[in-house]
């Protein structure tokens, strides 16, 4: 069985890419990965795509996991009537690509 993380980017991820975070701190993505195993990362994203691209490129520094993202344009990144069908629809494409780890 493949072991797939599966996520939202929020802002700690994007501000631990940029070094805004005080310490170590990696942000909840990085953290993630450095505390358990996967087979590969898909990244689901509302924010723009060169901030998307700075993060996705500092998380490939922090591992060889393949990452891959499905960019969304949200109204509200608190939207459920919008987050739900963004979230079926990844998962969906995910499960054809990976069948045995949903």
């Amino acid at each position: 069985m493949q072991r797939v993380l599966v996520c939202w980017v929020g802002k700690t991820d994007l501000r631990a890419a940029n070094g805004e975070l005080k310490g170590n701190a990696k942000g909840p993505i990085a953290s993630a990965i450095a505390a358990r195993p996967y087979d590969a990362i898909q990244l689901l994203a509302n924010y723009p795509k060169q901030e998307v691209k700075v993060f996705v490129d500092w998380l490939k520094g922090q591992s060889d996991i393949p990452i891959s993202v499905d960019d969304y344009d949200l109204k509200s990144p608190t939207d459920f009537e919008e987050i739900f069908p963004a979230c079926r629809k990844s998962l969906k494409s995910l499960q054809k690509s990976y069948p045995d780890s949903l």
